[in-house]
């Protein structure tokens, strides 16, 4: 139907303005109705205990492999109150060699996005995960304020793209202040509840406009209001 109107445009306008409208009008339709990739997290939280008297420094996180390649666009740490975070931390992604693959710091208060359990801070540069390979997230606390969580690999929702061990929780006392591979196994806990991460999933699609769809559309819009005006002025 959208595309029907856009065709009888043409008899609205003069020839000139024709091209114009049904190649931005046409745009339009195709940018909104185009598939673009699922948002998911690492993991959510069902149950878990939470505490701030841990030893600091301190990076902690989970080692997770990669079921499928997908691409990390931001980094988060638990606000287990929704409320804001005491302090900034640094999150960021380890290869299996150690190396530092890409982090962001996640500010204090409420300027992180809060999405579910987690503040998140948008990474830089995205950091493409390749699958079958195992990495490790890790955050870091400096002060015994904000809470963590623990809980075992049954306490949270971890998203399918993404597999982990029995006992993936680990971490390692660090002088900061940058985040640091975490390789000791987990004390008193399975899975570890602090960092977190967001990624884009292209195997899962959705057809939803986005904020740069609806850019194009008002454009087009835009553009159509302003032949008409043109339109009219002619006539008169």
């Amino acid at each position: 139907m959208k595309t029907n109107f856009l065709c009888r445009v043409g008899s609205l306008f003069p020839v000139r303005f024709v091209p114009g409208v049904l190649t931005v009008g046409c745009g339009a339709l195709m940018v909104l109705g185009a598939p673009r990739a699922s948002a998911a997290e690492f993991f959510s939280v069902i149950s878990d205990g939470v505490a701030n008297g841990y030893t600091v420094p301190q990076s902690f996180g989970d080692v997770f492999t990669v079921n499928q390649n997908i691409t990390v666009t931001a980094v988060g740490f638990y606000d287990s109150t929704g409320t804001g975070l005491q302090d900034p931390h640094d999150v960021g992604i380890f290869d299996s060699s150690g190396n530092l693959l890409g982090d962001a710091s996640v500010p204090s208060g409420t300027t992180g996005t809060l999405i579910g359990d987690f503040r998140y801070e948008n990474l830089a540069t995205s950091l493409n995960l390749s699958a079958g390979s195992t990495y490790t997230l890790a955050g870091l606390v400096l002060k015994n304020t904000d809470d963590a969580g623990y809980t075992s690999p049954g306490g949270v929702n971890i998203d399918p793209a993404l597999s982990v061990s029995s006992d993936p929780a680990v971490y390692v006392f660090a002088g900061g202040p940058t985040v640091a591979w975490p390789t000791n196994p987990g004390v008193s806990a399975t899975f570890y509840v602090g960092p977190n991460f967001e990624f884009n999933d292209t195997t899962r699609t959705t057809s939803t406009p986005d904020s740069a769809s609806w850019t194009v559309l008002l454009i087009a819009a835009g553009f159509l209001g302003s032949a008409r005006r043109v339109l009219k002025v002619a006539k008169a």
